[in-house]
Parts: C-alpha cells; structure tokens; sequence
C-alpha cells in the first residue's frame, strides 16, 4: 500500500528540467502551428495571377538566355 501511494503522488508533480523544457517546447510547437493555420486562403484569381507572372518571368530569363545584350 505504501508503494502505491508513492507512485500515485510522483505522478503529480510537476515536471523539472529536461521534462519541462521538452514540455514547454511541445507547447511552443502546437502554438506556432495553429498560428500558422490561421492564413487566409489564396483565391484562384491569385493562383493565377501568380502562376502568369512565373511564366511571364521564365520567357523574359529565357530570352535573356537566348540573346544576350553586347556591351557598349
């Protein structure tokens, strides 16, 4: 019986140390993560504004490419 009253209150205490920085880490995390949840969600006209502009950005690269500017 006296055993298990020992066990039953070592389970109460409040972690220390490595537990409670490993504990408050984790904590850190789940908050970080809900925070970034929290974006608003892109449209599809933005998708496709952005998505014109990577291609509009990949000819003008390309182009560059292709024929190069002769310095003066």
């Amino acid at each position: 019986m006296t055993i298990a009253s020992t066990m039953h209150t070592d389970c109460r205490r409040q972690p220390a140390g490595i537990d409670r920085l490993a504990q408050r880490l984790g904590l850190a995390l789940v908050a970080w993560g809900e925070r970034s949840v929290d974006r608003p969600e892109v449209t599809r006209e933005d998708l496709q504004l952005q998505r014109t502009a990577d291609e509009l950005l990949a000819r003008r690269d390309l182009a560059r490419v292709s024929h190069p500017t002769r310095p003066f």
